[in-house]
This record gives structure tokens, C-alpha cells and sequence, in this order.
């Protein structure tokens, strides 16, 4: 297994909820938009920004959804939290071949999986309906739930460049 690390805001707010730190249950996901219902923008971002906004959604089979309008990723979140799509919505194309776990803990000396799901009969591409026969590694922490919420501020900040003050931290 490959160790790497994701910094993605939302994905570190998701990791927090299978490492214990508390969160909203699956259940916060009926309050959520269902994905479609939130028309997407079909512009050249670079020359139309507007419109192109993150969005935490669910889909109609009770998955999660992050997407910006330029990407997607779709996280199932049972029998374990996995990314089981990622798209670039730019050109249509998919980006995951294999799901694998959100990250891999070395904890002294014992390597310890974050989610994920095993059972992929071929890992060069996903069928989705692979996905209703994939088990959760139970060595693997497993998934508890989540909460969406605004970035908050970790330190005090004190703005010492000259730019608009009336911007948000940081």
C-alpha cells in the first residue's frame, strides 16, 4: 500500500470524524442538497468565474459529494467512507481507477489504513457495480460520520501587508 497524504479541507474535516474527533452522523446527509437539483455552471472558468462555487452535496443513493464545478469527488460512506469517484467535469474525464484507502497512519512502526473498501476485481478500472460486493477492511479505521462547516481559525492573525482589511481570516 502506497502512503500519501491529502490536504484537501474538507477531506481533513472527514479523516477527523474515522480518528474519533466528534462529529454529525450519517444522518446529517438528508440535509444536504441532492447533486443535480443545483445547476452547474457550463463556462470556461478562466473567463467566467462566477458561478463556481464548493459545494457539499448528497447523491440519491446516500453518498457524499464535494465539487467546485471544475472537479468531483464522491466519498460512499457505507460499510466504510471511501472515495469511490473523482472527475474532472471540465472535460468529463474519471479520475480514480482503484479505490484505496483516504490515507495510511504509521503509528509506532504499525501502519494502520483510514477507510476504504477491498474487493475491486480489477484494479485498472471501477465498475460501479462493484462497489455493493466491496467489504471494509475491519484492521482499517472505520468511518463515523461527518459535519460540514465553515474554516475556522487555528491561530490569532494579525494582518501586517497592506491589502483590504475587511477580508476574512486569514
Amino acid at each position: 500500500m502506497e502512503s500519501w497524504r491529502t490536504y484537501n479541507l474538507y477531506t481533513i474535516v472527514i479523516l477527523s470524524c474515522w480518528l474519533g474527533v466528534p462529529c454529525s452522523g450519517q444522518s446529517d446527509l438528508l440535509g444536504l442538497p441532492i447533486e443535480g437539483e443545483i445547476e452547474e455552471p457550463h463556462t470556461d472558468w478562466l473567463l467566467h468565474s462566477q458561478g463556481f462555487e464548493a459545494q457539499v452535496l448528497r447523491t440519491t443513493d446516500s453518498n457524499l459529494v464535494l465539487t467546485n464545478g471544475l472537479i468531483r469527488r464522491e466519498f460512499g460512506l457505507d460499510p466504510n467512507g471511501a472515495t469511490v469517484a473523482f472527475d474532472n467535469l471540465s472535460s468529463g474525464a474519471a479520475l480514480l481507477r482503484a479505490v484505496r484507502p483516504e490515507a495510511l497512519l504509521s503509528i509506532d512502526g504499525v501502519d494502520r489504513a483510514v477507510g476504504g473498501l477491498s474487493g475491486q476485481p480489477n484494479q485498472a478500472f471501477l465498475l460501479p457495480q462493484w462497489r455493493r460486493e466491496m467489504k471494509a477492511d475491519q484492521q482499517a479505521f472505520q468511518f463515523i460520520g461527518f459535519r460540514v462547516r465553515a474554516p475556522q481559525p487555528s491561530m490569532h492573525w494579525k494582518r501586517t501587508r497592506h491589502h483590504d482589511r475587511s477580508l476574512p481570516w486569514p
